[in-house]
């Protein structure tokens, strides 16, 4: 796919520029589990309130 190809996700790292990507890389992974942690149970009330 064309667009793939030049995407950013696609581009050849190496050193220190692939060492900064994986860690952008695992900080957005970690702010998606925070974002997990504090959301859990809340996904149960709002069903509830929808339903009633």
């Amino acid at each position: 796919m064309i667009m793939h190809d030049a995407s950013i996700s696609n581009r050849k790292r190496t050193g220190q520029r692939n060492v900064e990507y994986q860690r952008h890389y695992l900080k957005i992974a970690g702010m998606l589990e925070a974002l997990n942690r504090r959301c859990r149970g809340k996904e149960k009330s709002i069903r509830r309130s929808i339903i009633r």
